[in-house]
């Protein structure tokens, strides 16, 4: 049975005279008419799919995506959502590697025709806005939705993690449903909430913690689909009386140093994950919008994906904390040789629930190296504190092994943003043939600090131990991000950023 449709279903028969979806521009779909919407859908692409089979999903306006996933979902067949902004070459990359039986698009055919040749390779048919005639062509398949066999996966989602690689992470209907009862435990959505989602759904953490956790729990979800410019946001948020958000802390922290006069009073909850929370941004934040709950989560999307959240209670006292785990999760940190670590001890952090991915898409050895006699090994580096609480010390493939000391990039950079003159920081390794890694620092100084790479030094003598010293230190404008918004830790030229 796949209780995820169902309980969506349900919820838009409950919610059916209250909004679901909207966008900037200011349509709005009833959960009444996103049902019918999502089953007029489902039943054109019945009689060409069969359960089990896999569907990417390309499309350039929200309302339209959702509908199609939704009505996909409702199906039990497999679906690929990807992102336009991933650029062509990306998404050739996941059709080329998942080999899906369809790909649904409403692209421009002049977007389209750059997709046509890998389709036509990797044997997949494009469904166009002409799919009507395809259907007539395929009449009495398999009816699809009620089956009794056992549930393919519901989602491909592809990560880069910290490989740069794409790599489709194998999401079952029980791991999203699981994840989701596990956020409605600690996250009170309902259906006066107004949700702000402005980011793509081909993010799990879009997917499952927002756009499928507020759709169940009766709330309006609104697509904000343009460009980040913190005060356009900030006045699309006010405007729009949005009561729930989600972003990385990064792009929060920009919004709340707006001096724009946005407070933004029916604001109540902020979700705030993908990167490591700083002391700086957490008090800016609460200093902004004192009103506002704010959640730190943590996860991955192998566990589709939140893993822990950091009750809003503890969020600007506990700097670097990742929480707890979800109610049906268990961990255990490790040392290099799979040990259980005391309390304070850094180690690896490893997972098990029933949230936990079924594996790779066709890559078992990338698989066995992640899931391990039942665990997911998360690569990320963590301690137990003396409060019980797991706070992060960074990913463990970021660790710079320098004249035989282990260096963590976080713990350097967290000290450095100590300094209100620098706004970001971001510690990386190269090889030297001395020491075997040095340590390569680039630095965005605030808006109104002059900041040299002499006072960037000076600052590291003063807070960091002598092993710990930069070899070299560059200012720069901006610190590249991946398609996520997650700040990319490997030797990049940094040169083409300097000041």
């Amino acid at each position: 049975m796949n209780m995820l449709w169902n309980a969506l279903e349900q919820s838009c028969l409950e919610h059916a005279y209250r909004p679901a979806l909207s966008d900037q521009a200011g349509n709005v779909i009833s959960y009444g008419e996103l049902l019918g919407r999502v089953r007029a859908r489902a039943n054109l692409l019945r009689s060409l799919l069969s359960t089990g089979s896999r569907v990417a999903v390309l499309e350039e306006y929200p309302l339209e995506e959702a509908i199609e996933i939704l009505a996909l979902l409702s199906l039990n067949v497999t679906i690929v959502p990807l992102y336009k902004r991933y650029g062509i070459q990306r998404c050739e990359q996941i059709l080329g590697h998942t080999r899906p039986h369809y790909l649904l698009s409403k692209l421009a055919a002049s977007e389209l025709e750059l997709l046509e040749q890998t389709c036509e390779a990797v044997g997949t048919t494009l469904l166009s806005p002409h799919l009507g005639d395809l259907v007539q062509q395929n009449p009495g398949k398999e009816k699809l939705g009620d089956t009794e066999q056992p549930l393919p996966p519901s989602f491909l989602m592809y990560t880069s993690g910290s490989t740069g690689k794409p790599k489709g992470a194998i999401l079952t209907y029980a791991n999203i449903w699981a994840n989701i009862v596990d956020i409605r435990a600690y996250f009170d959505i309902n259906k006066k909430d107004h949700i702000l989602i402005n980011r793509s759904l081909s993010h799990a953490s879009v997917m499952t913690g927002e756009f499928l956790l507020g759709l169940m729990c009766g709330a309006q979800l609104t697509f904000y689909t343009e460009a980040f410019m913190p005060r356009r946001l900030l006045s699309f948020m006010e405007k729009t009386g949005i009561t729930v958000f989600g972003t990385t802390p990064t792009i929060f922290y920009q919004l709340a140093c707006d001096k724009a006069n946005y407070s933004l009073p029916q604001l109540s909850k902020v979700s705030l994950m993908g990167e490591y929370m700083h002391k700086q941004v957490a008090s800016k934040a609460k200093e902004r919008f004192p009103h506002v709950e704010f959640y730190m989560l943590y996860g991955q999307t192998e566990a589709s994906p939140r893993i822990t959240y950091l009750p809003s209670e503890h969020f600007s006292q506990k700097e670097g904390c990742i929480g707890k785990p979800l109610l049906s999760m268990k961990i255990r940190i490790v040392d290099n040789q799979g040990v259980d670590t005391c309390e304070g001890e850094v180690g690896q952090l490893l997972v098990q629930g029933p949230n936990v991915f079924y594996g790779y898409w066709d890559a078992p050895e990338l698989t066995s190296a992640k899931l391990k006699d039942g665990w997911l090994h998360t690569g990320d580096a963590i301690y137990q504190g003396t409060d019980g609480y797991l706070y992060i010390a960074g990913r463990q493939d970021d660790m710079i092994i320098r004249a035989g000391m282990n260096i963590y990039p976080k713990e350097i950079e967290d000290r450095l943003l100590e300094d209100e003159r620098i706004r970001e920081v971001i510690v990386f390794s190269a090889m030297n043939p001395k020491y075997g890694q040095s340590i390569q620092m680039a630095v965005v100084a605030e808006s109104d600090a002059l900041l040299t790479q002499a006072d960037v030094m000076a600052i590291c003598k003063k807070k960091l131990a002598s092993y710990q010293y930069p070899d070299e230190i560059q200012i720069v404008e901006a610190i590249p991000r991946n398609h996520a918004g997650k700040i990319v830790r490997k030797p990049i030229n940094y040169a083409q950023t300097l000041i």
